[in-house]
């Protein structure tokens, strides 16, 4: 798995006209309603990724800064 950082990218005219705002999010970023590994290069914890009609941010935190990746699939059981 690799980190991906959250950061902020102007928009171009025609993302300014859809999303009505001068920076949005550069991809990669998570699905939303997706809970995910977050790290501020110190620590390690878990954040739920949301959008809504007032933009995309972590549940918790403030994402700008901070870097991202999937929680890692569940063990298979075992029998």
């Amino acid at each position: 798995m690799k980190w991906n950082k959250f950061a902020l990218r102007k928009t171009d005219s025609e993302e300014k006209a859809y999303f009505g705002t001068d920076e949005i999010w550069n991809y990669p970023v998570p699905d939303s309603e997706t809970k995910v590994l977050v790290s501020d290069g110190f620590s390690i914890w878990i954040d739920e990724w949301y959008q809504d009609s007032d933009g995309a941010n972590l549940m918790d935190t403030d994402a700008l800064g901070l870097y991202w990746m999937p929680l890692p699939e569940p063990p298979k059981e075992v029998e």
